[in-house]
C-alpha cells in the first residue's frame, strides 16, 4: 500500500476479495507505481507468496530483509552525496529503532552514525537530541550535556520542532544542578509550546 497507495487486492465485496487473494496474483507494485524500487517490489511479492515455503520463513526474516535493504538504499545515498548529514541520522536511526537486527552493539553503531551526521551538519538539533538519548541508554550520562550544549551554540529558528531538543536540555542541566539555565530555556520552552498551540488553533476549520 505504500509503495502504490492502494491494496494489492481490491474488490466490491468481501466475498470477491477473498477469491483474489486465494485464487489471484498481486500486481506488482512497479507497474502501478514505475518509481518503486525493484528489490523493495521483490520483498513485498515474497510476502504475498502463497505458497507457504516461498515466502519469509518468520516475520523477524521479512523485517531483516527490509532492514538490509534501507541500509543499502543508504548506502548509495552516501556514496552519491558523501556531504550529506541526513542518511547517517536515519541510518543511526535504524540501529535504534531495530536492535535485534542492529545486533548487540547496535548503540554504539547508532552513536558513531549521529557523530558523522553532526560532523557534516552541526544544526541537525534531531540529531543531538537522539544522540544524546542513545548516550544516556548507553549509560553515558556524562556525554549526553557536551552533545547538547554544543548545539545551543548554533542559532536555530524558534521552531515548535525544537521542542524535543530544548526539554532534554533542559531536564539534563537541572540534575546537573543548573537551575538557572535551566530556568531560562524552560521559559522560552513555553514560549514555543503556547506559540505551537495559537497556530494549531488557527489552523482548526
Amino acid at each position: 500500500h505504500m509503495l502504490t497507495g492502494r491494496p494489492p487486492f481490491q474488490a466490491a465485496s468481501p466475498g470477491e476479495m477473498v477469491l483474489l487473494v486465494l485464487e489471484q496474483d498481486p500486481v506488482p507494485p512497479r507497474m502501478l507505481n514505475p518509481k518503486s524500487d525493484r528489490d523493495l517490489e521483490m520483498i513485498c511479492l515474497r510476502c504475498l507468496q502463497k505458497p507457504i515455503d516461498l515466502r519469509y520463513a518468520s516475520e523477524l526474516d521479512a523485517r531483516r530483509a527490509l532492514y538490509e535493504e534501507a541500509l543499502h538504499y543508504l548506502d548509495e545515498g552516501i556514496q552519491a552525496d558523501p556531504l550529506r548529514g541526513l542518511p547517517h541520522m536515519i541510518r543511526a536511526r535504524l540501529y535504534r529503532e531495530q536492535p535485534a537486527l542492529a545486533g548487540e552493539g547496535y548503540a554504539q553503531l547508532a552513536d558513531e552514525a549521529y557523530a558523522r551526521a553532526l560532523a557534516l551538519n552541526p544544526h541537525m538539533f534531531v540529531a543531538r537530541t537522539e544522540l544524546a538519548e542513545t548516550l544516556l541508554g548507553l549509560g553515558r550520562a556524562d556525554e549526553a550535556p557536551a552533545v547538547l550544549e554544543r548545539g545551543m551554540g548554533y542559532y536555530y529558528p524558534e521552531s515548535p520542532e525544537l521542542l524535543p531538543y530544548f526539554r532534554l536540555t533542559a531536564g539534563i542541566w537541572r540534575k546537573a544542578g543548573k537551575a538557572e539555565a535551566a530556568q531560562a530555556l524552560e521559559t522560552r520552552i513555553s514560549e514555543l509550546e503556547k506559540r505551537a498551540s495559537a497556530s494549531y488553533s488557527q489552523r482548526l476549520p
